[in-house]
């Protein structure tokens, strides 16, 4: 999640993703930071602040809450709804995201996100 309040970040989860949304949930820590547990669920709660500082949702198989900035939702390319297209000031056919490209994006959001895929460092 982007950097904003507790209330804010769980009125844009709760508007985005209903009860029953499938996620990949991290209890402990996010695998970018260490090793820990990884469930593949569906959320069942709405998203809430606890304790006035922390925005958390339920899920499936877990008897605790868990922060958002550790779940993850996941949407199969079988039930993705691209987004509608648009025209970006350059003129080009564009979906009104281009993070996170995901499948149905159009072609520029794509070329946006290739670079990334580069390998720039020197070899040895």
């Amino acid at each position: 999640m982007t950097d904003t309040t507790p209330a804010a970040a769980v009125q844009l989860w709760n508007a985005r993703y209903p009860i029953g949304t499938p996620v990949t949930a991290y209890p402990g820590v996010r695998p970018e930071e260490g090793e820990g547990e990884r469930l593949a669920t569906r959320t069942r709660s709405e998203a809430q602040v606890l304790g006035g500082h922390t925005a958390v949702v339920w899920v499936d198989g877990h008897g605790a809450c868990i922060a958002l900035s550790h779940v993850d939702p996941v949407q199969s390319a079988d039930t993705y709804t691209p987004p509608a297209p648009y025209r970006r000031s350059d003129g080009a056919l564009c979906c009104p995201h281009t993070t996170p490209v995901a499948p149905g994006s159009c072609d520029d959001c794509w070329d946006l996100v290739k670079w990334d895929a580069v390998d720039t460092a020197p070899s040895a």
